[in-house]
């Protein structure tokens, strides 16, 4: 380890200086590798959820590795309804 930054530190690195455009939300989802993908799906309203999806699928992704996909139209947990 020593010198080398943290996986979170590079993260924030990489995005703490982006300016607000439209395409933000999706450089930031295109950071996390598959499984947080789907924990960020689970945490969204549908509506996110289906937008994240169709961007990706637009982006030339195919289905298998669109993460946001198979939650489309799933129920928030008890939790968070």
């Amino acid at each position: 380890m020593g010198d080398e930054p943290s996986y979170s530190q590079e993260k924030i690195a990489r995005i703490k200086d982006i300016k607000n455009v439209g395409d933000n939300f999706m450089y930031i989802v295109a950071m996390f590798d598959q499984n947080n993908q789907r924990l960020l799906s689970d945490k969204l309203e549908n509506e996110t959820r289906g937008a994240v999806a169709e961007r990706i699928k637009d982006g030339g992704a195919p289905d298998y590795y669109n993460a946001f996909l198979s939650f489309i139209d799933k129920p928030l947990d008890k939790e968070e309804a």
